[in-house]
């Protein structure tokens, strides 16, 4: 497979970035205003998933690539602010439900 030179790690990483922004503009929720996106190699290890949210540290994780598997799950920013609403989006869903 192909390795990641850190310029595209970077440029993958402000995708990321781009895409919580965005999704932020869309649902225009202050409490989603205070999550912060960050890169977490062990996501993809401890949960088979390259994108979670965790609420209480008010974080959405991704992990990819990483040193181990050279991949981008999402390539496209669009496929970013897809999984990025669709992680606040479930967020949302069990505020509304149990809150």
């Amino acid at each position: 497979m192909e390795k990641y030179s850190s310029r595209q790690i970077e440029k993958i990483k402000t995708e990321w970035h781009e895409a919580l922004e965005q999704m932020q503009k869309y649902y225009e929720n202050e409490v989603f205003k205070s999550f912060k996106i960050e890169y977490d190699a062990s996501i993809w290890y401890q949960f088979k998933n390259p994108a979670l949210i965790f609420p209480t540290e008010r974080e959405m994780r991704f992990s990819t690539p990483n040193s181990h598997i050279n991949f981008d799950y999402y390539p496209s920013l669009l496929a970013k602010l897809g999984i990025t609403a669709h992680n606040f989006a479930y967020l949302a869903d069990i505020a509304e439900y149990y809150f």
